[in-house]
């Protein structure tokens, strides 16, 4: 059973938050995004600016 009323969300009794059910439906996506080549550049300081400068212009 599922009800949705305006920022809640209930299934199997359990009731969470339309954005902690998005959070949790987006997570697996959340985690490759963190693992991708230019986020961890960003993150390590190892980002190519002049590949990036490319990319945009």
């Amino acid at each position: 059973m599922e009800y949705e009323d305006f920022d809640i969300v209930v299934k199997n009794f359990m009731v969470i938050t339309k954005n902690d059910s998005c959070l949790v439906t987006a997570s697996d996506i959340w985690e490759e995004y963190n693992k991708h080549p230019f986020t961890k550049g960003i993150e390590c300081g190892t980002f190519n600016k002049e590949k990036f400068r490319y990319y945009l212009i």
